[in-house]
């Protein structure tokens, strides 16, 4: 008996899972801006999320939100047609939303995240959810992408001491001038803002859905924040690297840090639960997140500033 010829086994697509309604945040319910989606094979092995238009089931367009719908039509579609896989919410420039999507960062079996993601998630403090995948993680947060100068290389720098009257706004103020608008008084006037990903990090503010499922990551607000300065910060971590070798105007040389408020603060921070780990990033010993100097620094800083 002939063997029968093999046939390659057809790629399984994801199965997405079910939205928790009551648990997405009704400020975002509240919004226009909803899309449903469906899983469409990319390639032999990868599907991607098609944005779907609520009220006619045809395309949806990130760049158009007039193919939106409101949450109830969403709702309803995804409820009554069973080729729709999940909702999501379109970022637009009329309102003041920003998603920040970590990838591969998350077990799903354990829910642990890796620490430079709980750090993101940490510093960012809005509703953060599982992604449908269950091994990434979505920030919503109220917020613009790019009000922070570009000036690379120096975000973080020991004037992130000075945290004064508010913690975040001083840790990525730079020393230099930015690259952009020249100056180092903030917000950059040019809202430097046009990259959008680098490595599993994500940052949106516009023309780009991000699906929903509801599913709330313990230990978030269950509420969307304004986080300005702390998106900033991320920002300016993420994507200043691309400049790194980019001709630098002079540094200007940093104020001493000799007032008695950052002395405690530090002696604060060495003694506390997660003292080893501070003390360890204070001297530059970036192990803990694998030589990554950006991720160390974010997660010094999320030391500091809580």
């Amino acid at each position: 008996m002939s063997a029968s010829p093999s046939h390659p086994l057809a790629p399984v697509c994801p199965q997405a899972p079910h939205p928790q309604r009551d648990l997405i945040p009704k400020e975002l319910r509240a919004r226009p801006q909803w899309f449903c989606w469906r899983y469409k094979q990319r390639n032999k092995d990868q599907f991607s999320k098609v944005p779907i238009n609520p009220c006619t089931g045809g395309d949806g367009k990130p760049n158009a939100p007039t193919t939106c719908g409101t949450f109830v039509q969403a709702w309803t579609r995804y409820n009554n047609h069973a080729d729709i896989n999940g909702i999501g919410f379109l970022f637009t420039p009329d309102d003041d939303f920003a998603g920040v999507d970590l990838d591969d960062c998350r077990d799903p079996e354990t829910g642990t995240l890796e620490p430079w993601a709980a750090a993101v998630v940490h510093n960012l403090n809005s509703y953060t959810e599982v992604s449908p995948s269950g091994t990434g993680v979505k920030i919503f947060l109220r917020a613009t992408k790019g009000m922070v100068h570009f000036a690379p290389g120096n975000m973080v720098t020991v004037r992130a001491m000075r945290i004064g009257n508010s913690r975040l706004t001083q840790l990525w103020k730079p020393l230099r001038p930015c690259l952009n608008c020249h100056q180092v008084s903030e917000p950059c006037p040019t809202k430097q803002g046009k990259r959008e990903r680098e490595g599993q990090v994500e940052i949106y503010d516009r023309s780009h859905y991000f699906t929903v499922t509801g599913h709330h990551l313990p230990g978030t607000p269950r509420n969307v924040e304004k986080r300005q300065e702390a998106l900033n910060l991320l920002y300016a971590e993420t994507f200043s690297r691309d400049a790194e070798n980019t001709p630098q105007p002079p540094m200007r040389n940093p104020a001493p840090i000799t007032n008695l408020e950052d002395h405690s603060l530090l002696k604060r921070a060495s003694t506390a639960q997660n003292g080893p780990l501070f003390t360890a990033l204070f001297k530059g010993d970036t192990s803990a997140y694998g030589g990554d100097r950006s991720r160390a620094d974010m997660a010094l800083c999320g030391l500091l500033a809580f």
